[in-house]
């Protein structure tokens, strides 16, 4: 019985241990999409049209993408910058995203993430991921 007993106690325990990770894990994730929506309100969604004028310059200064996708520029993760901002905090996995520069806006980054980053000005990069969709194909 007495057996019995500290492995219930110790079943309760990891319970309340457990409960208290999922607990963390959903704060930082709400101060995640916070933060996200912050830096959101500095930029546009993309058009396709947008991450073609920056391909055709990238790949016009002799480089070259790195995945070829057989479907469309995703809209729900490439933006265009509108605004300056800092990037302070950076953004992992799903929780990352894509921004094209226009010259005339200026991005502080102070800690990357996953994020990338696609200059306009000398059709330069941040990042490591070049890709190309079925509507960015030229």
């Amino acid at each position: 019985m007495k057996q019995l007993q500290g492995f219930l106690d110790n079943q309760r325990k990891k319970d309340l241990e457990h409960e208290e990770y999922i607990r963390n894990l959903l704060k930082e994730s709400d101060k995640i999409e916070g933060l996200k929506e912050n830096i959101l309100s500095n930029l546009r969604p993309a058009r396709s049209k947008d991450y073609l004028k920056w391909l055709k310059g990238y790949v016009g200064n002799g480089n070259s993408p790195t995945h070829n996708y057989d479907y469309n520029l995703p809209n729900d993760n490439f933006y265009v910058a509108v605004l300056d901002f800092c990037l302070d905090t950076g953004f992992y996995g799903a929780q990352s995203f894509n921004i094209i520069v226009p010259k005339n806006v200026k991005i502080d980054i102070k800690e990357q993430g996953h994020c990338n980053f696609y200059y306009m000005e000398n059709y330069t990069s941040k990042g490591s991921w070049i890709p190309v969709y079925k509507d960015t194909i030229f």
